[in-house]
């Protein structure tokens, strides 16, 4: 069943670097005006080669996303930054994520670890008594 709190948005950010600038990491901001965290972030061994995931966590939901996302766009270093890691970048694509109340939080963790990240395609279905579901 799908969480019905509207308390927390995930951002997944994936870029695909230039093998030859990947020594150049993101600068990860960290500031308690953005009402963001840093869940985590890995770089893909197997897939896609040259992979930079990002997981941000926004606590507020699509309220502090936008908020988010307004101060970047007057954020000066942020912007310069965009600007250098273009220069970088063979791809990137983001995707906001909703979650489950059925599953943990993510939460940071000490490293080194390996994750598995995986997609599960929903389809919506009928149960008894006129509630909604969901299946994988």
């Amino acid at each position: 069943m799908i969480s019905k709190v509207p308390s927390n948005r995930e951002d997944v950010s994936c870029v695909s670097v230039c093998p030859r600038r990947e020594e150049v990491l993101p600068k990860l901001h960290s500031d308690a005006d953005y009402p963001c965290d840093l869940v985590g972030n890995w770089n893909t061994w197997y897939g896609e080669q040259d992979q930079a995931v990002h997981l941000w966590r926004f606590s507020g939901g699509y309220p502090a996303l936008m908020d988010c996302m307004n101060k970047l766009k007057q954020n000066k270093e942020y912007l310069d930054f965009r600007k250098e890691r273009s220069r970088m970048l063979l791809s990137r694509r983001n995707q906001l994520l909703l979650e489950f109340s059925f599953w943990n939080e993510p939460l940071p963790r000490q490293g080194p670890n390996i994750y598995e990240l995986r997609t599960y395609k929903l389809k919506a279905r009928g149960l008894s008594g006129g509630a909604k579901g969901f299946f994988f």
